[in-house]
């Protein structure tokens, strides 16, 4: 195989191995959290009470990442809930983490909330419904990596496809019947001119034009 081949090859892999990733991210992940969000506007209500509000911070050599962590309790036809999700999406790490920290002030313990729950899954629940750009993420990316995947495996079958083609064209263009060529030609349709078919005005004795003198006895 030769290094173009090699290369070709290993675009290819690339190529399916992110389609694979943005289909797993698309259609596992992100359209159905897109889904959810969106429904969440229109969930019903009860009351709840934060429990637990706290900011979790983790150390590391890219510098320190936050998240909050919101927990609530609720209680529906005699049974007992707890949620953790301030809104859908919000379960990722950021620096410096203002967005979590909002999220901590605004939900201390003991508050009183409204929470909105699924009412297919009870347990299914949030704080603060709708659509944010987090909970879109993963729709993003997967259909990022789905456009590259595309724009790979096309690379290289295109150009494949395309010799295939050439190819098909050019060996159906030279297949046909060689027969004729050796064929000798046919006679013409049309009689030469002669006594029987030309012109019979040729054939007629002119008429002298004087006396020449001479008396045949």
């Amino acid at each position: 195989m030769t290094v173009r081949g090699i290369g070709s090859f290993m675009m290819l892999l690339i190529g399916v191995a992110f389609l694979i990733a943005g289909s797993v991210l698309t259609f596992w992940f992100g359209l159905p959290m897109r889904r959810q969000a969106l429904a969440s506007v229109s969930w019903p209500t009860t009351e709840g009470r934060i429990t637990r509000s706290q900011l979790q911070e983790t150390f590391g050599k890219g510098g320190t990442s936050r998240t909050a962590y919101v927990e609530y309790d609720y209680a529906l036809d005699g049974r007992e809930f707890v949620g953790s999700r301030v809104w859908i999406g919000d379960g990722y790490s950021s620096s410096p983490g203002t967005e979590h920290r909002a999220a901590v002030k605004r939900y201390p313990a003991g508050r009183q909330v409204q929470v909105y729950y699924d009412p297919e899954d009870p347990a299914e629940s949030v704080l603060e419904p709708g659509s944010t750009w987090s909970g879109s993420m993963l729709l993003l990316m997967g259909m990022v990596f789905l456009s590259l995947g595309c724009l790979l495996v096309m690379a290289v079958l295109l150009p494949l496809l395309f010799v295939i083609v050439m190819a098909a064209s050019a060996s159906s263009g030279s297949g046909g019947d060689m027969r004729d060529f050796d064929r000798p030609p046919l006679p013409s349709s049309r009689s030469p001119a002669g006594p029987a078919g030309g012109d019979r005005a040729a054939l007629r004795p002119r008429p002298d034009d004087g006396d020449d003198g001479i008396t045949i006895g």
